[in-house]
């Protein structure tokens, strides 16, 4: 026998040792329904009402009616109906009735068509713009009518 020692080893208590995470121990990632999303892929065509979504991102052929926080078309994506948004990003084409209360930017492939009314309005170069066009700020601050009788 050798008078080797064997180091002592001192003893732990189960709240001493470190916690193991296993899945079941993770705290479940909370969904945000403010931040739900549909994305419609490319060769897809969708038509009707979208209701509880707050992105809306087309890349195939979209024909409805939605109101959320954004809306993005991609290039090769193309969006026909009513929309009331936030904020709206065109890289495809969009033709029907938009209201944007934010930012409308419309990129350099982007075409928008139809009844149109922004907060702010961003063309890239090249991006085209047709239809009634109208900024929200100027149509909240209108002026009062000119009197006939004064001219003023």
């Amino acid at each position: 026998m050798s008078n080797r020692q064997i180091p002592s080893i001192a003893p732990r208590r189960i709240v001493d040792l470190p916690p193991t995470k296993t899945p079941r121990e993770r705290p479940p990632t909370p969904i945000q329904s403010a931040e739900t999303e549909l994305r419609v892929g490319r060769n897809i065509k969708l038509k009707g009402e979208i209701d509880q979504c707050a992105v809306l991102t087309v890349e195939g052929k979209v024909e409805a009616a939605f109101s959320g926080r954004l809306i993005n078309v991609t290039e090769h994506g193309q969006l026909t109906g009513t929309c009331e948004v936030e904020t709206a990003e065109i890289r495809g084409v969009f033709d029907g009735e938009l209201t944007v209360t934010k930012i409308l930017r419309i990129h350099e492939r982007g075409r928008v068509n139809g009844t149109i009314r922004y907060g702010r309005l961003e063309i890239v170069g090249g991006g085209t713009i047709a239809g009634e066009v109208e900024a929200l700020s100027t149509a909240n601050t209108a002026r009062p009518p000119v009197s006939a009788s004064t001219g003023r």
